[in-house]
């Protein structure tokens, strides 16, 4: 019976981000297939145009652009963010909210607990694959394109549940181990980084081709599963990795003190404790240091793909002038720009459009939503409120640190494109990169306060299926509204139109559109401080 509740707690409460994860992935494969098919002809060379680096950090050397960057990009990044969420939340987050205690006086073994937990792990990344492969699945049956179908996404898509359980698991020993939902995570996220760079880059030094078969990423990727199949060989390598990391979990969870933060034997790692210790001088402090791992990890994630998407312009801005010509109107509006054959038109379909403002979002959401309903959820609410600290000063310190950590995360990704710009010779002016950076911002801070405003007024379930549901939705339905003139007008009701239309890359600062999404943030912190400040707080 307790397994099963453990079970059922850890279903509940990762459940809505799996689906939102995977709805977004699904909907991203039905329209990328969609936009693949309507100019493959002009995609057919562009892979001898890339540059081996990126060719092999993205698992291919032939078939459709678009396809493959998408499978071998942007949905593995999706799935190790809820692989490594999942797995860090297995034991180190039950630390973390001062339910581990209790959860390991119950009459079963420490062991069963982590394989109850790490089965739920496995059943969320599964769901998420299976939503992805239906909308590429979809998408294959309903659009011809020629040399994908249904079974290379089946191929593909085995991969990279492979690889997220591999990273899972290993996120489940490295929290199980540490005792820290940040050590843990900022270990996983890491070697997911570097691993990637490592499969990608090593192989074009001469003499180190072996080297890169020690990266879990080369086994996602290295037999190229999206045009060649599946590769039954590299699936038992991550396989088995998964179940080497899951062995370490199940021996570390039985001989460490686990506990609320008690003292007792614990693996040090200097360096990372220095970086995600908390600091407790202030409500602003403590909850910015908490994220630190998190808001490190994005911004530089965000630059590396930034430097590593401007160096590879030259080599390939000829194919990229002949594909623009191609372009449906459709997926211009989508992403943001009709012509990406110039360096900042390729800096806004590659980055801008999608990558860059979904990843503030994340970090504002998931700061925001621990901000009020985290702290309800770790039973640490009434705590806090005890404190002779005004119930108004709370929120508004919580949407401080929402604000720093948006701000530095785009300050980085910001760095990377200028850094980016002169490795590539983009030529792109730092005052444009940082009117795009600053736009992108405040839509992530808009819905950072959104997510507080809403955990202040329920729970963190609640505000975190509400905030998940209103981005996507947003997003979408400001792009539908403004493919049809009859309602165009109503797209202004988007955030996402505030960052869309107004091209800050091209055009620089739009000081109208910053200031919507300002005032509405500063709005939604007002309405979050009379919510908190009416709210019963149970004992």
């Amino acid at each position: 019976m307790l397994l099963s509740s453990v079970a059922t707690k850890t279903v509940r409460d990762r459940t809505p981000i799996t689906l939102g994860i995977g709805a977004g992935l699904g909907l991203l494969a039905l329209a990328m297939v969609s936009v693949a098919a309507s100019f493959e002809d002009d995609m057919a060379g562009m892979f001898d145009d890339l540059p081996d680096a990126f060719t092999g950090i993205i698992g291919g050397s032939g078939g459709n652009y678009v396809i493959t960057e998408v499978f071998g990009l942007i949905a593995p990044i999706a799935v190790l963010v809820l692989a490594i969420g999942g797995g860090i939340g297995a034991i180190a987050r039950e630390e973390r909210d001062r339910t581990a205690d209790l959860l390991l006086t119950h009459p079963v073994t420490r062991r069963r607990v982590v394989v109850s937990k790490s089965l739920v792990l496995v059943a969320h990344v599964g769901a998420a694959c299976i939503i992805f492969l239906a909308g590429a699945t979809v998408g294959a049956v309903l659009v011809d394109v020629a040399g994908f179908g249904p079974g290379d996404a089946l191929a593909a898509t085995v991969h990279l549940f492979f690889l997220g359980l591999a990273f899972g698991m290993i996120a489940l020993a490295a929290g199980t181990l540490t005792g820290s939902t940040s050590a843990g995570m900022g270990i996983a996220a890491g070697l997911a980084v570097a691993s990637n760079l490592v499969a990608g880059v090593v192989p074009l030094i001469d003499g180190l081709d072996d080297i890169a078969r020690l990266s879990p990423w080369y086994y996602f990727n290295g037999a190229e599963p999206l045009t060649r199949g599946v590769a039954p060989g590299h699936l038992a390598v991550l396989g088995g990795l998964a179940v080497a990391a899951l062995a370490v979990a199940l021996v570390a969870v039985d001989h460490r003190d686990i506990g609320a933060r008690r003292s007792g034997p614990r693996l040090k790692i200097p360096a990372v404790g220095t970086l995600v210790r908390p600091r407790v001088s202030g409500v602003f402090v403590k909850t910015l240091s908490e994220r630190a791992v998190l808001v490190n990890v994005t911004g530089i994630s965000l630059a590396a793909m930034a430097v590593t998407m401007s160096a590879m312009y030259t080599g390939i801005k000829d194919s990229l002038a002949e594909l623009s010509d191609a372009f449906p109107d459709s997926v211009a509006d989508l992403i943001g720009t009709a012509n990406f054959s110039t360096p900042a038109g390729w800096i806004q379909a590659e980055m801008l459009s999608m990558i860059v403002p979904f990843a503030l979002v994340a970090v504002g959401a998931v700061i925001g939503v621990g901000a009020i309903a985290g702290e309800d959820a770790r039973r640490t609410l009434s705590l806090l409120v005890t404190t002779p600290i005004k119930r108004s000063r709370i929120v508004l310190e919580k949407a401080a640190a929402i604000v720093a950590a948006v701000i530095v995360a785009a300050g980085m990704c910001w760095l990377g494109l200028v850094a980016g710009s002169a490795i590539g010779g983009l030529d792109l002016s730092t005052a444009q990169l940082a009117a795009a950076m600053a736009h992108m911002a405040l839509l992530g801070i808009f819905f950072g306060v959104l997510a507080l405003a809403i955990g202040a007024a329920a729970g963190k379930t609640a505000a975190l299926r509400a905030v998940v549901a209103l981005a996507f939705a947003a997003y979408l339905g400001e792009w539908l509204l403004s493919l049809q003139d009859d309602l165009e007008a109503f797209a202004v009701l988007s955030p996402w139109h505030y960052v869309n239309t107004a091209q800050p890359l091209i055009n620089g600062v739009a000081p109208l559109h910053l200031s919507v999404l300002a005032v509405a943030s500063a709005i939604t912190v007002a309405v979050a401080v009379q919510l908190f400040e009416h709210r019963e707080l149970a004992a």
